[in-house]
């Protein structure tokens, strides 16, 4: 293969969004300190391999931790802990790393700490889908700060999966003398410091006073949970916070419309979709999910739940994310359609069955209304509403009948959700919350993983795009718009597409 050294890369779409056009200032200049931030839902963990890849955590730990490249606002691959990077084969990459960089405890970043991030996320079955595909026995460590990455075969998708929060490098001393506790205590060499975490009520960080890039503004950052999305609100209209995540549908226009305060609103790369385990009867049935997708009036549950503010979604993936199938057909809603394909499968007079969700407002609502559409054809409902943390445990463990969730692709490349969330290798805790085992949709994701010429890339997640739809183990509802309600003193703001906003962007006025 013809060697490329890359220092910047142009990427097709967008995981970032500026507000106001304020960097990052010196601290001596600043007017506000402290950055007060409430969202819906609780970190899970702050080590990305000890159960952690959650949305809720990843919005924490991308602030404390960085990753070898990123993807900046101007839709680029640029330098992160790696200055560039070499693709020396199908298979090999070489990577130079950026010099001087400590982590939080003072101990050298080298790549040691790159070559034990990767091999440790290979064999962890939460981060194999980003790391599972690297060579463990290949590394080649140059010097202090070049290490050669070789792969188990060609991977078109590596260098932007790489990108994201989840492949955040680790200290291997730390780690290695921490254990768990890397999961509660973090150690990282992003731009703030991890200080306390009271489970329940709010996570602290610092600045990083020895970050080796650009220091962020404020000096502290104070993380609160506070679930239920009317408080968030209050919280944000009482002055108790300066950013609010996630506001809901029916706060938005209360926010826009209330002086002192704006909502930021940008497209997001998250699915919001209803799910079925298809290692449990009768969802093992693809007859079953068939009947069901028809009895599921997705237009009337996105208007209810999101009130003219969501997007109907066509596939598993979002239209911001490479290879989306735009030419994709919705499934159409016909309740008594769903009642005689229900009847042909062997169950005429339907079944009692469970909705699992997790606390958050808007999945309450997808379930409740959910039920009632399939009581219409015989199928009675129970709804089992989780914390969001028991929730992801229940899904991984395979527990769920029918559930609600949202996977957000966190690189401009598909592979990261088809991967993960269909690949029969994945199943459980890799991210195959459907439990799927199906040869032609593995073949296909394999296809597209060992293919470059993004002409034939197209055609492969076309037609697994296509089959999905055949074999429903998911039904799409919605694309995850990511938003946040802030005050006037907050003067600029950046808002990722996959809700790992990075808050050390944040200025003050």
């Amino acid at each position: 293969m013809k060697k490329k050294t890359f220092g910047i890369v142009s990427l097709m779409f967008a995981f970032a969004v500026f507000f106001s056009p304020g960097a990052a200032v010196a601290a001596d200049a600043v007017k506000k300190d402290l950055l007060r931030v409430v969202v819906a839902s609780e970190a899970k963990g702050l080590d990305p391999m000890l159960g952690s890849t959650d949305r809720p955590s990843a919005a924490i730990y991308c602030n404390i931790y960085e990753t070898l490249l990123k993807i900046n606002e101007k839709n680029e691959i640029v330098p992160g802990l790696a200055v560039s990077y070499e693709q020396i084969d199908d298979v090999t990459y070489e990577f130079k790393l950026k010099k001087g960089v400590k982590f939080h405890d003072g101990g050298d970043f080298t790549a040691k700490d790159v070559v034990f991030t990767m091999t440790r996320g290979a064999n962890t079955p939460i981060t194999q889908y980003i790391w599972g595909i690297v060579d463990t026995s290949g590394f080649e460590i140059i010097d202090d700060h070049t290490v050669r990455v070789r792969l188990k075969e060609p991977n078109s998708p590596f260098i932007a999966v790489i990108t994201c929060s989840t492949a955040a490098i680790l200290s291997e001393k730390y780690v290695t003398e921490a254990g768990d506790a890397s999961g509660t205590h973090p150690i990282g060499t992003g731009p703030y410091r991890f200080v306390e975490w009271k489970k329940g009520v709010q996570i602290t960080l610092e600045r990083n006073e020895d970050y080796h890039g650009t220091k962020p503004q404020a000096g502290k950052i104070v993380v609160r949970t506070i679930p239920e999305a009317s408080n968030r609100t209050i919280e944000l209209e009482s002055g108790g916070c300066d950013i609010a995540m996630d506001i809901q549908a029916a706060d938005r226009a209360r926010i826009e419309d209330t002086p002192g305060l704006r909502l930021v609103v940008k497209p997001g790369n998250a699915i919001r979709y209803v799910g079925f385990n298809t290692s449990k009867a009768p969802y093992d049935k693809v007859e079953i999910r068939r009947a069901i997708s028809h009895a599921i009036d997705i237009e009337g549950i996105v208007e209810s739940v999101l009130r003219g503010y969501g997007e109907v979604t066509k596939g598993p993936i979002s239209p911001n994310v490479m290879f989306y199938d735009n030419d994709a057909k919705m499934i159409s809603y016909d309740a008594e359609k769903a009642k005689r394909m229900l009847g042909d499968a062997g169950f005429p007079q339907g079944f009692r069955t469970t909705i699992w969700c997790d606390e958050r407002k808007e999945n309450v609502d997808i379930a409740t209304i959910l039920q009632a559409q399939l009581a219409e054809i015989g199928i009675t409902a129970d709804i089992n509403v989780q914390e969001f943390g028991a929730y992801i445990n229940s899904a991984y463990a395979g527990d769920t009948d029918i559930y609600i969730m949202g996977w957000s692709s966190a690189s401009p490349d598909p592979d990261i959700v088809l991967y993960s969330v269909f690949y029969s290798g994945n199943k459980g805790e890799g991210g195959n919350c459907s439990f799927l085992d199906d040869p032609k949709v593995d073949g296909l994701i394999e296809r597209g993983r060992r293919t470059f010429d993004t002409t034939e890339r197209t055609k492969i997640y076309k037609e697994l795009q296509e089959y999905l739809l055949e074999i429903v183990p998911w039904v799409y509802l919605w694309v995850d718009s990511v938003n946040a309600g802030v005050t006037d003193e907050i003067d600029s703001i950046s808002l990722s597409g996959v809700s790992h906003h990075p808050l050390y962007t944040v200025t003050f006025k």
